[in-house]
């Protein structure tokens, strides 16, 4: 039997079964970038970084923002790194996914991608 994903169709709460490989197939045959999030992979982080050289040998996949790290300094100094703009380096990944949402559907990011410590999550 084929692994089902949920996933939020719309604002309204509801909930629709979405096949894993449909999604495998989204990233890997898209015309488009995929763009996501990252909530941890701060400076000192080893899982954040394999996370970000793993999406990176996609070509198809861009990190386009982040809430790095509980403190806002660390996350600036991996977007400085990245490359990122410091207008979508977030304090909080509550006001990441507020901001994020509010964003013109061309500029939203598609997923987001959480390696926060092991008891974090």
């Amino acid at each position: 039997m084929e692994k089902q994903l949920k996933i939020s169709e719309n604002n309204e709460n509801t909930i629709k079964d979405f096949p894993i490989t449909s999604f495998q197939n989204l990233i890997l045959k898209s015309p488009k970038k995929i763009k996501y999030g990252m909530i941890g992979g701060g400076p000192d982080s080893f899982i954040g970084e394999i996370h970000r050289i793993a999406a990176n040998m996609n070509h198809n996949i861009e990190l386009k923002c982040g809430s790095f790290s509980s403190m806002h300094e660390k996350s600036s100094i991996v977007a400085e790194n990245l490359n990122l703009e410091s207008y979508r380096i977030y304090k909080i990944y509550e006001e990441m996914l507020l901001e994020e949402s509010r964003l013109p559907i061309e500029e939203k990011i598609d997923f987001i991608v959480i390696v926060t410590p092991n008891h974090l999550h």
